[in-house]
């Protein structure tokens, strides 16, 4: 039995943790249709800072040199860590971008590096006339259509309860958008936590935290096709009195949150107490959960991830992985050698 336990281990993708690029914090890592992994990173002030962007060819063995995303010096902010950038790649390798910005003092900006360039172009605001931006956006993108979704208030009045989801899309690979449109209400939105979207054949899907009379905190899946509303479906509940700044992350099926501290893969609890900031990658049957451990407010934490198979049986775990930064937290990818790579 125990020899059988051990070729069964031995048998596992490897999972291998590594520090940020350059120093950076919040890593968002992704891959193209070619296995190419793309790395958005922030340095510098948590409140004035910046974004790059590197890619690397050969499973981050070498890296390349490092783009600047925005096209105005200190325009991107950490602090809160769910405000921070996020990336999506093409199948074909163009890149798209959007962060919270630190003008207005708060605005939606986006920037996208298209096929064959070299730089982002000039970063452009997006949020049109919603107001009260705070807990982050979300950018979802094949080789046509960019769909970027975030929520805010329609109204200087409004409060948690009126807030909205809102979605703009582009059917030209990022060059044009459309007007705005909402995918959800009478749900409000949890004015601090972020949200997540995913492709869904031309349109897409969206994770969001709900805030229904200030205390229903239960987390939604909602999205559009077209100009169809999906119904909004509760995914798991919990109330609570305050905004817990989470965050979600979505990988095809499956799908991660946070609620009352633990962090959950579809439903299933993962181990660990004081788990916040999920990131889900797919290699094959397996799934990688990644996740941090005891941060908060201007405090780091410890990384820890789950390796679980296509039933999501825990297949092995670490909850002792690296000390995360303040204002970070972990970004996990697959591998083309079939393994995964976590960014602390």
């Amino acid at each position: 039995m125990t020899t059988l336990i051990a070729t069964v281990l031995l048998s596992l993708p490897t999972v291998t943790v590594v520090p940020t690029l350059n120093g950076g914090i919040q890593p968002q890592a992704t891959t193209d249709a070619k296995g190419r992994i793309h790395l958005l990173y922030y340095s510098g002030d948590a409140r004035s800072g910046d974004l790059d962007y590197v890619m690397s060819s050969d499973d981050a063995k070498t890296w390349s040199k490092p783009i600047r995303v925005n096209s105005t010096p200190g325009s991107a902010v950490a602090a809160g860590t769910i405000r921070g950038g996020q990336i999506a790649v093409s199948p074909n390798g163009a890149v798209h971008v959007v962060w919270l910005g630190t003008t207005k003092p708060m605005s939606l900006c986006y920037s996208r590096m298209p096929v064959s360039a070299k730089a982002f172009e000039s970063q452009r605001a997006m949020e049109d006339w919603t107001v009260h931006m705070d807990g982050g956006a979300s950018v979802a993108a094949d080789d046509k259509n960019v769909h970027i979704v975030w929520h805010a208030a329609a109204k200087e009045s409004d409060g948690e309860a009126d807030r909205q989801v809102w979605v703009r899309s582009s059917k030209d690979s990022g060059k044009s958008f459309a007007k705005l449109t909402a995918v959800s209400s009478s749900l409000g939105a949890c004015s601090c936590c972020s949200l997540k979207a995913a492709m869904d054949g031309d349109g897409v899907r969206v994770l969001f935290r709900s805030a229904v009379e200030g205390m229903d905190r239960d987390v939604i899946e909602t999205g559009a096709q077209g100009v169809a509303l999906a119904e909004a479906t509760v995914r798991d509940r919990w109330k609570v009195h305050m905004c817990p700044m989470s965050s979600f992350a979505m990988a095809g099926d499956w799908a991660a949150w946070e609620t009352m501290g633990v962090v959950k893969v579809n439903g299933a609890a993962l181990p660990g107490r004081s788990a916040k900031h999920p990131s889900l990658a797919r290699s094959g049957d397996t799934v990688l959960c990644a996740y941090v451990l005891g941060s908060g407010w201007q405090k780091g934490g410890t990384l820890g991830w789950c390796l679980l198979d296509k039933r999501g049986t825990i297949l092995v775990s670490n909850l002792d992985a690296g000390p995360i930064p303040v204002w970070s937290l972990a970004s996990a990818v697959a591998t083309r050698s079939g393994g995964y790579l976590v960014f602390r």
